[in-house]
């Protein structure tokens, strides 16, 4: 490959394929992308959820645009089996090629064999004779026209048996031949020579430059069917992993090797859907390097680890709802670590538990993946108490199960905001235990940057400040120096909020903010960027924005479980020693923020409820 390809290169020293190191996609940068509800390597693509079908487009074009490959045209449609008029979904997978080599062909025949095994059909029966041509089986999508072609013959690389009809699954490759006297002749014949040379003769001896080649991708996903959710299909990455190498061959490039294959970079792209701008993560710092330290770097080099005779810790982080604990997740997600981080739903887990070891699909999955791109795997489960708890009668295999995962070198990445609940048992080292973390409330600095994420400092296109120091405050000169005074009042009267409240105070502000220019306006539809021209946030804005939360938020309920929560992972607190359930002894004494009616009277976490924070004066 040329150096123009580094975006899907060698690795020095491997015979891996892998995307660029840049870890910004363009899912990261959609800010209003949903995260996807199913996990790509565990599950086919749902046909019936516009989210998950999109989002595999997305993936799979950005993966062959890295790869330099031919542009894919990915469908869903509704397939007719002619005699029962039964209808299949399927997802279809074309490609158009004008040229098509014999070497081509027969790396289109190697994808095939790593899609559908060995036994799959090729252009060769079993006595090594040419296997006759078929017509192209029109897929005729329910609710669209039906495609037209011209005359179009060639062969099905699949596992189904007889002539392939619309509702085969697997790799159709075939040609456009346009006249039918030159189909009739081309299909007599006993060998595929003619398949790919450029000029064909009609019967009457009459050359005729052959037309295109069609190669099309037809495969099931997950539908609803009589019995609820049906799977009909291959797992998301592996059927991406099949497209991008019938992309990578009809550009003439190189065919990556079956393994480790391509699994890993479609499957880190995958995990990328949904999680937002990546952001710093104030406050959780230290929480990040704990887990690089016992989890990430163990895994992720392996030969040190054994050199030093170490060992990976399973890590649990535990903090009550809005610390962070999910944000640090994403955090590893993004990053491509040479670790497969496997997001598990609590309850696809369980009921994986509950089956007979050869009916289950999660953990064979995994370990199969595992060995193909020889990775560790961290499962990821969140919420973990909804299946570690004592009320739950999975609990006791959990157990099990946990030892056997761990002593197999799998590792967890679990949270929780009630560790009470668990079973003592389950965190030994050898099962969910070795390192669990504690996600406590942000202090002041911290907050002060939660708010910074959040907030704009200047209307984005057209370049306005949105902060009038002259209306703010006579002790700043700056747009900027009033944004930070803004802030850091917010951030002082904020003592006890999650990161999440945080984020809703300032979106509370920016609601009373356009309120008031659709109130001087006149009318609520239609505003522009350019009615923020002399405009500002007001310090009202802010008072505003804190009341309506403070009326909803319990900040002293908050402070007292972070005590307790924290006392809980950490009972060697203040020389305290604590059990599972600790419960405070003794009310806290909690510094509450103060509203003014002009002004925020600020209440720093260290003073009580009549100081004023030294560092901030009111506006």
């Amino acid at each position: 490959m040329s150096s123009s390809e580094h975006n899907l290169a060698r690795q020095e020293g491997s015979n891996q394929l892998s995307l660029s190191s840049g870890e910004t996609t363009e899912f990261i940068e959609e800010e209003n992308v949903p995260p996807l509800p199913i996990n790509g390597l565990l599950y086919p693509v749902d046909l019936e959820d516009r989210r998950v079908v999109d989002a595999f487009k997305l993936v799979v074009r950005k993966v062959i645009t890295a790869a330099e490959g031919v542009p894919a045209r990915i469908e869903t449609a509704s397939v007719e089996e002619a005699i029962t008029k039964h209808l299949y979904p399927r997802i279809l997978i074309s490609f158009e090629t004008d040229q098509l080599s014999t070497d081509q062909l027969t790396q289109l025949e190697d994808v095939a064999r790593r899609a559908y095994g060995d036994d799959v059909k090729t252009t060769r029966t079993k006595q090594g004779k040419t296997a006759a041509t078929h017509l192209y089986p029109k897929p005729e999508a329910r609710g669209k026209e039906k495609p037209t072609l011209d005359t179009t013959i060639g062969w099905y690389f699949g596992t189904e048996s007889g002539i392939p009809n619309r509702t085969y699954k697997g790799l159709f490759v075939y040609r456009k031949i346009g006249k039918k006297d030159i189909a009739s002749g081309v299909k007599a014949r006993e060998d595929g020579d003619w398949f790919t040379q450029e000029t064909l003769y009609d019967n009457s001896g009459t050359p005729y430059h052959g037309g295109s080649y069609l190669v099309e991708i037809r495969e099931g996903g997950m539908f609803t069917g009589s019995n609820g959710k049906v799977i009909d299909g291959p797992y998301q990455t592996d059927l991406a992993e099949t497209i991008v190498y019938t992309s990578l061959v009809l550009a003439g490039k190189e065919l990556p090797p079956s393994k480790p294959g391509l699994t890993y970079d479609i499957y880190h792209e995958m995990n990328q859907v949904g999680l937002g701008v990546a952001t710093e993560l104030p406050g959780l710092e230290n929480q990040i390097k704990l887990v690089e330290r016992a989890l990430i770097i163990p895994l992720a080099s392996p030969d040190l680890t054994l050199a030093l005779k170490g060992n990976s810790k399973s890590v649990g982080l535990v903090g009550q709802v809005g610390t962070g604990k999910t944000q640090i997740i994403k955090h590893f997600l993004r990053r491509r670590l040479g670790v497969m981080m496997v997001p598990v739903n609590a309850g696809d887990f369980e009921h994986e538990l509950t089956r007979k070891p050869e009916s289950r699909t999660i953990l064979p999955r995994i370990r199969a993946v595992a060995d193909k791109v020889g990775r560790s795997v961290v499962l990821v489960i969140e919420d973990l108490e909804h299946l570690a708890n004592a009320d739950n009668p999975n609990s006791k295999l959990l157990l099990n199960e946990l030892a056997g995962l761990y002593n197999s070198g799998y590792r967890v990445l679990w949270t929780t905001n009630q560790p009470e609940v668990f079973n003592p048992q389950l965190t030994e080292p050898e099962r969910l235990g070795g390192k669990v973390i504690f996600c406590g409330l942000p202090n002041s600095e911290a907050r002060k940057m939660i708010l910074e994420q959040h907030l704009v400092k200047e209307s984005r296109r057209r370049k306005l400040p949105v902060f009038d120091p002259a209306v703010i405050s006579d002790s700043v000169s700056s747009s900027e120096g009033a944004r930070d005074l803004i802030l850091r009042a917010v951030a002082a009267s904020t003592h006890g909020f999650t990161p999440r409240f945080l984020k809703d105070i300032v979106i509370e502000s920016i609601n009373h903010f356009m309120y008031r220019i659709a109130s001087e306006e006149g009318h609520v539809d239609g505003l522009q960027e350019y009615h923020l021209v002399n405009q500002s946030f007001l310090p009202g804005d802010w008072i505003h924005a804190l009341q309506e939360i403070m009326n909803v938020y319990d900040v002293r309920a908050r402070l007292q479980e972070d005590e307790r929560l924290q006392k809980l992972i950490n009972p060697g607190i203040e020389g305290r020693k604590g059990n599972m359930g600790f419960t405070p002894d003794k009310t806290l004494g909690l510094p509450m923020a103060t509203i003014a009616q002009y002004g925020l009277i600020m209440q720093s976490e260290n003073t009580d409820m009549t100081s004023e924070d030294p560092g901030v004066k009111p506006f």
